[in-house]
């Protein structure tokens, strides 16, 4: 309404370009833990368990157990059904409960492979918290003015380069 009470044409809203630096120390960071950038937008948690779990010394999964089990309790399900019907139930209840104990032991043998991994760990946590510091994008917390001081006037022509103003993805440039 403004605008057509001014006579003026309202502008086009976009959302504006996102990026962010990588520095050389970060990319071979992720290249050693086998990360790729891509991967690094990941919840942080999910990441940590995928590489803790990836690099332990011991199977942190119970998927054979959980097959094993689930066999196992199709049989006394199989049997008790023969035997009494209403003890169906029972076996069913049993089988849940030790479902959510291997669910249990799984997370703690997770939390045993983040202990044995803590150095990668830490040195993912490292690249996040500059990719992402305070848990927000870097954008909006990192000045460019360390950048344009270690590039000068090459910086803006670098950003003027790299990046499309109509291009909506998230960019990660090299610093």
């Amino acid at each position: 309404g403004l605008f057509q009470a001014l006579q003026v044409p309202m502008p086009v809203l976009l959302l504006r370009t996102s990026a962010a630096f990588l520095g050389e120390k970060d990319a071979k960071r992720l290249a050693d833990l086998g990360l790729t950038v891509e991967e690094i937008f990941r919840p942080i948690e999910e990441l940590e368990a995928e590489l803790a779990k990836k690099n332990a010394s011991f199977d942190t999964s119970m998927d054979a157990e959980r097959k094993r089990a689930d066999q196992l309790y199709a049989d006394l399900t199989a049997r008790a059904k023969a035997a009494d019907p209403t003890l169906e139930k029972a076996v069913i209840a049993v089988a849940k409960r030790a479902a959510n104990g291997m669910d249990a032991l799984e997370r703690k043998l997770v939390r045993a492979a983040k202990r044995e991994q803590e150095e990668k760990l830490e040195q993912l946590d490292r690249v996040h918290d500059h990719l992402f510091p305070g848990g927000g994008l870097q954008e909006r917390r990192d000045n460019f003015i360390p950048f344009y001081l270690s590039e000068g006037r090459a910086f803006l022509d670098r950003l003027l380069a790299e990046l499309d103003p109509l291009d909506v993805r998230f960019k990660v440039l090299s610093a």
